[in-house]
C-alpha cells in the first residue's frame, strides 16, 4: 500500500508542477530595441585635454621622450564629453570614461573598454559598458555593448562609431548604438 500511495503522490506532484510552471504560464518579459545616437568629444591638447597616456614606448629625442599612442603597447585613459549633437554647442548628456591600448603590431588598432555614463537626458542615471577593437584607420568601427545599469540592465548590443570631425585639438565621433533589453 505504501508504494501505491507514493506513486499517487508522485503523479499528483508532477501534474501540479507541470501545470504551474509550464511555459504557457510563466510570464515572458518582452524585449525592446533602443537606438540612441550620441557624439563623443575628445580633446587632444589645450586646457580641456580628455586623454592621457599612462604607459608606452617612449619616442622622440632624448630630451623629450613622450609615449606615442600609435606605438604598439601604449596605454591611455580617457574621460570624454558626450553630447546629444555633433556641434560644440550641443547639450552635454554624459561622459565616456575608460581606457584603450594600442594592441596591433602596426599601431593601427586600439583595444577599448569604457563606460558611457548618462548624466542628463532621457537615460540620466544609466550606464552602458563597451568593449572591443577600434581600428581607427577605418571609416566605421564596431564595438560590443557588454553590460549596462539603470534603464539598460541585462542589455546586449553593439555600437557603430564613425569619426565625424578631426579639427585639432578636437575629434568628434558619432556613436550609433543598437540595444536589446
Amino acid at each position: 500500500m505504501g508504494t501505491f500511495n507514493f506513486l499517487i503522490f508522485l503523479v499528483f506532484t508532477s501534474t501540479f508542477l507541470y501545470t504551474t510552471y509550464s511555459s504557457n504560464n510563466i510570464p515572458v518579459q518582452q524585449t525592446k530595441q533602443t537606438n540612441p545616437v550620441v557624439y563623443i568629444f575628445e580633446y587632444l591638447t589645450g586646457p580641456n585635454v580628455t586623454t592621457t597616456i599612462i604607459a608606452g614606448k617612449s619616442t622622440g629625442e632624448a630630451t623629450m621622450k613622450v609615449p606615442n599612442i600609435i606605438e604598439f603597447g601604449t596605454v591611455a585613459v580617457f574621460d570624454y564629453i558626450v553630447k546629444e549633437g555633433a556641434s560644440e554647442e550641443s547639450k552635454e548628456i554624459g561622459r565616456a570614461q575608460g581606457y584603450y591600448m594600442n594592441s596591433q603590431l602596426d599601431g593601427k588598432a586600439m583595444f577599448m573598454s569604457f563606460s558611457l555614463i548618462f548624466n542628463d537626458g532621457e537615460f540620466k542615471g544609466s550606464t552602458l559598458q563597451f568593449q572591443g577593437s577600434d581600428i581607427y584607420t577605418t571609416e566605421q568601427r564596431e564595438l560590443a555593448v557588454v553590460s549596462g545599469t539603470g534603464a539598460f540592465r541585462f542589455v546586449r548590443g553593439y555600437v557603430i562609431m564613425e569619426s565625424i570631425e578631426f579639427v585639432d585639438p578636437r575629434i568628434v565621433v558619432g556613436a550609433n548604438i543598437t540595444l536589446i533589453h
